[in-house]
């Protein structure tokens, strides 16, 4: 056997290990992660407390993502979800939970599920015109919020003592604690006595 002919054997030899090698390493680091989710490990960052747009931009960069919220107002997960709740503790938009915890690592390109909050409950402005102003304080408070006495005006509708005017409208929504304002009725103006005529005596 000449040189020659030893020597391209030998370089196809050389061709077929360098692409062996290729395909173990697209086998063994692309295609095996594929296939069987063996992919690297990664942090879940923590999101608590941030909108979800920091919390989207933070995740992508630990090569994780939320997948689009879906509305639903339960604090039960669902997989790669946003969940939207009400909370007392939390301004509405802020992230209140989230799964995984922090700090577990899971594999890279999963999701993270977050509880986002919706702000505190609004309490609803009850109707209370025409209704005593010990009555209507008492309904306003019980609705958690605070009854306010903005001004006092004549009226011939509604008798003394009696709520005239509320502000917001009745069924507004407000934040509990906030302040409902009320114009409470004198009663009619004072009537003018008649003009006495001069006596033709």
């Amino acid at each position: 056997m000449n040189w020659e002919k030893m020597k391209s054997i030998l370089v196809a030899i050389g061709i077929m290990i360098g692409i062996m090698l290729i395909t173990a390493i697209l086998v063994s680091q692309v295609f095996m992660p594929i296939v069987f989710g063996k992919g690297k490990l990664v942090e879940v960052p923590n999101l608590v407390g941030k909108d979800l747009k920091t919390a989207n931009t933070e995740s992508a960069d630990n090569q994780l993502h939320i997948s689009e919220a879906s509305y639903v107002n339960s604090d039960q997960f669902a997989k790669g979800e946003a969940s939207y709740v009400n909370s007392d503790q939390f301004a509405k938009g802020l992230i209140i939970s989230q799964q995984p915890s922090p700090g577990t690592k899971i594999k890279a390109d999963g999701t993270i599920s977050v509880v986002i909050s919706k702000g505190g409950e609004l309490a609803m402005v009850p109707n209370v015109e025409g209704l005593a102003v010990t009555q209507a304080f008492s309904r306003i408070k019980n609705a958690g919020l605070k009854p306010v006495v903005k001004d006092s005006l004549q009226s011939d509708q509604v008798e003394a003592d009696h709520i005239l005017r509320v502000w917001p409208t009745p069924g507004s929504g407000l934040t509990p604690g906030s302040s409902v304002y009320l114009s409470i009725s004198t009663g009619p103006g004072a009537v003018q006595p008649e003009e006495q005529k001069p006596s033709s005596e």
